[in-house]
Order: C-alpha cells, then sequence, then structure tokens
C-alpha cells in the first residue's frame, strides 16, 4: 500500500515538471504577442501602451544562469513540497489533518473576503456556526445521549445535499460546455457561473463536512468507548433504545430499521451510516472491529455511489489548502530573484513628452 502511494506521488510530480517545461516554452513566445496587441488598440490608448513599453525596456535583462536557477528551484520547490506533505501524512497523521482542516476552513474565507464574494461568505458563516456549536457539544464532559444522533444527522444530510449540489453543478457545466445551453436560452446571458458555484459549493463544504465530523467523531470516541456495558437493544452509537427488534426475531413493532454489524453489535440505520459514510470510520464504534462497507450497503447499491464520492472529495484538499501556499512561496521567489524595473525621470515623463509632441 505504501509502495502504491509513492507511485501515484511520483506520477504526479512527473506531470507538474511537464507542466513547467510546457509553459517555459509558451512565455518564450509571449513577447511577441505582447507587442502585437498595440495593433488592435484605440489611438487613445497608443500613447499609454509605448510607456509601458518604455518602461519594459529599461527593465534589466534576466541572465541565464539566473534563469536556470529560477528554474531548477521551481522544480526542487514543487518535488520538496510534495514530498514533506507526504511523509508528513505518514509519519504524523493527526497533525497533518488539523493542519489541514484549519487551512480549509480559513483559506477560501480569507479570499472570499479580499474578493468580496459576499454570498459564498454568507453560506460559509452558517455553515462554521453550526457546526462550531456541534463540536462543542462533542467535547463537553458529560455527553448528552442524544448528541451523537443529531451530529450525526448533521452532517449526513449536509453530505447528500453537498453530492446534489455537485451532480447538478457538474451536470449544468457538462451541459454549458456542450452547447446546448446556449440553444436553450436564445441568446441570453450564459449560466456557467452558477454551475461553477453549485459545483464549487457541492465540493467544498462536503470536503469540510467530512474532516470536522471525523473531529466530532474522534472527540465523541472516548465517552462511546465507556458504554461497553450496553444492551443488547441499545444502539451502540447514541445509546437509545433501538424501536427494531427484528434483530432478536420480533417483526410486530418497527419504528425504526436497525443494523447488525459482523460484531454482533446493533445500531441505528442513521447513527451507524452516519458513523461510517461521514466519519470516515469503518469500524465498529463500540469493539473497533472492522467493518466491511460494501456488505453494508448491498441491500442500498445507490448509496455505494457515494465511497466513489467520498474518495474524489479527498483530491480536492491538496488543491484548496497546500496549492496557494506553495504558490504563494514560488511568487516570493520570483520577487526576490527576478530583477525589478528602474524607474528613471525620463522613464516617468516619455510618455507625457509623446503625449504633448502628438498635441502639438
Amino acid at each position: 500500500m505504501g509502495t502504491q502511494k509513492a507511485i501515484n506521488v511520483l506520477f504526479r510530480n512527473l506531470i507538474i515538471l511537464a507542466f513547467l517545461f510546457a509553459m517555459s516554452n509558451t512565455i518564450q513566445g509571449h513577447g511577441a504577442t505582447h507587442f502585437n496587441h498595440a495593433a488592435s488598440l484605440p489611438l487613445h490608448d497608443v500613447n499609454q501602451f509605448q510607456h509601458m513599453t518604455h518602461n519594459a525596456t529599461l527593465q534589466p535583462a534576466l541572465s541565464p544562469w539566473m534563469a536556470v536557477l529560477i528554474l531548477y528551484g521551481t522544480m526542487f520547490l514543487m518535488l520538496g513540497a510534495q514530498t514533506a506533505l507526504f511523509l508528513w501524512k505518514q509519519r504524523h497523521k493527526r497533525s497533518y489533518e488539523l493542519v489541514t482542516l484549519i487551512g480549509l476552513w480559513l483559506m477560501p474565507s480569507l479570499f472570499s473576503w479580499h474578493l468580496n464574494f459576499w454570498r459564498f461568505l454568507s453560506v460559509w458563516s452558517l455553515y462554521s456556526c453550526i457546526t462550531l456549536y456541534l463540536l462543542y457539544c462533542c467535547t463537553r464532559p458529560q455527553l448528552d445521549v442524544s448528541m451523537p444522533r443529531t451530529v450525526y444527522s448533521w452532517f449526513l444530510g449536509m453530505h447528500r445535499a453537498c453530492v446534489v449540489c455537485g451532480v447538478v453543478g457538474y451536470a449544468l457545466l457538462i451541459f454549458e460546455v456542450l452547447g446546448a445551453g446556449v440553444m436553450a436560452r436564445h441568446g441570453r446571458q450564459p449560466r456557467i457561473g452558477m454551475a461553477m458555484d453549485l459545483l464549487w459549493y457541492g465540493v467544498y463544504f462536503g470536503v469540510l463536512g467530512r474532516d470536522a465530523a471525523e473531529v466530532a467523531s474522534m472527540c465523541m470516541v472516548s465517552s462511546l468507548s465507556r458504554r461497553m456495558n450496553l444492551r443488547v437493544n441499545d444502539c451502540g452509537v447514541c445509546g437509545a433504545e433501538l424501536g427494531d427488534y427484528s434483530h432478536l426475531g420480533d417483526k410486530d413493532t418497527v419504528t425504526e430499521t436497525s443494523v447488525q454489524l459482523s460484531c454482533k453489535h446493533c445500531f441505528h440505520d442513521l447513527c451507524i451510516r452516519g458513523w461510517t459514510i461521514v466519519g470516515k470510520k469503518d469500524m465498529c464504534p463500540v469493539c473497533q472491529e472492522k467493518v466491511d462497507l460494501k456488505s453494508l450497503y448491498v441491500d442500498r447499491p445507490w448509496e455505494t455511489r457515494n465511497l466513489t464520492w467520498i474518495q474524489m472529495l479527498d483530491g480536492v484538499r491538496y488543491l484548496v489548502v497546500w496549492n496557494p501556499m506553495i504558490f504563494s512561496v514560488m511568487s516570493l521567489m520570483f520577487h526576490i530573484f527576478t530583477p525589478h524595473p528602474a524607474t528613471t525621470p525620463g522613464a516617468a515623463t516619455h510618455g507625457q513628452i509623446r503625449t504633448s509632441k502628438h498635441a502639438m
């Protein structure tokens, strides 16, 4: 298993290297495109464009050894960051997940505040208030009997809502890309922004909800582990009495479906599904025995697709949290090692002199 993960990391690093080399080849032809852009400018913007190009000519040229140093420094940074994150996750998984959760929770909100995305900030604030309150309740010394059921009901409901938003957003995006949306609207404004919003909300809150649910699960595990003297008709997650006694042979009174695992412990259907799907737990809450999730959803094959959705969400965590940090370090490195344009009095007044000549 460890070898397979190492191969996946190496393959991802090779893709990043190929992308960097492709970008370096693309940048070589960018200068001609930049200067040819002057032909499409209006007449009153020509002077401003000449002023910009004149300042660009005053910028000192980048020496070949510095260009090579920056290229290899970028490659080393990308490979080093990937390797460091992989080793950190392998050796200190708890701290890695905690730091990732904090970054996942705060990073998009900071960017949204800077870019004035108030709608996302409103949804994020409402979600954060409810989730933080539930996490606070999970850390209380005396855990209420109904609290595990309330927590998993909230996270499972949010998980299903995120799946719906993600699927609808992805379908609308494909609908727009294929051109069917233009024919359906007859010239109205495109709605690709709504598709991207739904897809972003579904993916982001899906990842954040699963990580927060795992923290809630860890907080409640200590309290649940002390309930080893449960009766045979008590739920192993919430501790409440089971309303379904079919596992005991009584099929007359059925209020809520109960599930019996291979270890013979019984749970409410909603409780055990919240524990396994949302809380990312593949073990019994009581005896810590491994549970086969495929056998748990054998009677509901449509819910097994959630497992594929969960695996896809894990890849988003890297893009949201660690990519902005890596590119921020790269930007700082470019700012330090690349030469800056010189500011001279002649360069500052070059555009004004040329403008006065045209005025005369």
